[in-house]
């Protein structure tokens, strides 16, 4: 169920469409005051990822982004109650390395990685202004990979998110 497309193969329509809502929170959610308000965002984006790549059948980056599910479900509990989680913040890179290097095949895999490390760090400080600037580098990282793997669509989304999360740093200044 899908249209067919000589140059690009079948293009199935649903994904799209999560991708588009993917795209309208990734806009929206770096602007948002509150950090809870941005981990929640990044939730929802994750969930609907899983959801994406279910449909598609890409089965290793299913269990690649339902680790950063478990990672967001971990980060909003523990923002609620105001408190560090460093073992959970070992646990979940680890798990990113592991699942990395035995899932992805090639030397782009660095460049997820050091995305995904980055934004769980950064996700991880209290401060708002050092989760902006992590998904700022992580945004980088992505449209880089993207562009090595001639995902033209997403880098230009990526482009246009991380357009966004300047604005936001710039609204809201570096050490707000």
């Amino acid at each position: 169920m899908g249209l067919l497309i000589p140059i690009f193969g079948e293009i199935q329509i649903v994904p799209q469409l999560i991708g588009i809502l993917i795209l309208i929170v990734n806009l929206v959610s770096p602007h948002f005051k509150a950090r809870q308000s941005i981990l929640i965002a990044t939730f929802v984006t994750n969930l609907l990822f899983v959801v994406m790549y279910i449909y598609l059948s890409v089965w290793s980056s299913v269990l690649v982004v339902s680790i950063c599910v478990l990672r967001d479900i971990i980060f909003i509990c523990y923002a609620k109650r105001d408190k560090s989680t460093p073992i959970w913040l070992l646990f979940l890179i680890i798990s990113f390395l592991i699942s990395s290097v035995v899932l992805v095949y090639n030397d782009l895999r660095d460049l997820l990685l050091l995305s995904t490390v980055v934004y769980t760090y950064a996700a991880w400080q209290k401060r708002i202004w050092v989760l902006r600037l992590g998904i700022l580098v992580a945004n980088i990282s992505f449209i880089f990979f993207d562009l090595l793997h001639r995902a033209l669509t997403s880098a230009f989304a990526t482009i246009l998110e991380l357009i966004s999360v300047i604005l936001a740093i710039i609204r809201y200044g570096i050490k707000n």
